[in-house]
């Protein structure tokens, strides 16, 4: 019996030493680099459209970014990797792209996943979008990456970030709802109209911030800090509140709860800062 079982232990540790000389030959030539090659290869769509008023985007692992167009046309600059399902199409003048994620088991090395969103190209979509044109609906969901939208114009907008920062720049945006689960929001040289803007754990910030109607701004977990433009320093009516933390509005600032146009900031924790 005794002799049974050291047979059978020794067996077991030749294979599992061939298995192991098997395992370092595949790796010396390149088994895993091979295996993230073929994971990372990558198709580029680049379309052009003559006319697009609305915007549909729902993705799962991109960094997002809308910005001004050198000529008169929209372009759509996205990367379709082997084993994902991304696509786009336009109907009545509406421009949807959708992405699909499928369960896969990646290999990367702790740098890997620190420098991801900053590799190349191939985690951008890219819209570039006519100077001067103001869109009519704008919709985009994210799970995963940055939303930036820079020098544009929105009637109605709606964002949700799940864990990501989201930008927005000299732009005009009016009715609608801006968030984000993880991330930070800021917001510059832009004005908002009937928006709210919620962060869950992420700081707020707006700089040169016009205010048109009601502005609300929530944050869970973070600070807040606004910095007005001149004409709305002179015509808002600023109220702020947090529940651990502290509040710091200009005294040069309109404090009230009523007005054509009001910014209303509310904490649960962290500080808030108006001027």
């Amino acid at each position: 019996m005794r002799k049974s079982l050291k047979m059978t232990i020794g067996i077991g540790l030749i294979l599992s030493c061939f298995g192991l000389i098997l395992v370092g030959i595949g790796l010396s030539s390149g088994g895993i680099d091979k295996l993230q090659v073929k994971d990372d290869q990558a198709l580029k769509k680049e379309v052009q459209f003559d006319n697009i008023q609305s915007l549909d985007l729902d993705l799962s692992v991109r960094n997002i970014k809308i910005e001004s167009s050198q000529d008169q046309y929209f372009k759509l600059t996205y990367y379709k990797k082997l084993d994902e399902e991304i696509s786009h199409k336009v109907q009545h003048q509406k421009l949807n792209l959708k992405q699909k994620e499928k369960f896969r088991i990646h290999f990367f090395v702790l740098s890997d996943f620190f420098n991801w969103f900053h590799q190349d190209d191939t985690n951008n979509v890219t819209l570039a979008i006519p100077k001067n044109v103001q869109l009519k609906d704008v919709s985009i969901k994210n799970n995963v990456g940055d939303i930036t939208i820079k020098n544009q114009q929105a009637s109605k907008i709606t964002v949700q970030q799940n864990t990501g920062n989201l930008n927005i720049y000299n732009s005009q945006i009016a009715k609608g709802k801006v968030s984000s689960d993880v991330g930070n929001i800021a917001i510059q040289n832009s004005s908002l109209s009937d928006i709210d803007v919620v962060d869950h754990t992420g700081d707020i910030s707006a700089e040169n911030l016009t205010v048109l109607n009601l502005v609300r701004m929530t944050n869970n977990t973070g600070n807040t800090n606004v910095s007005l433009s001149p004409q709305s320093a002179q015509a808002t009516i600023v109220s702020a509140k947090t529940d651990v933390g502290h509040t710091d509005i200009s005294h040069q600032l309109l404090q009230g709860y009523s007005g054509k146009n009001r910014l209303a900031v509310k904490g649960d924790t962290g500080n808030i800062q108006i001027k």
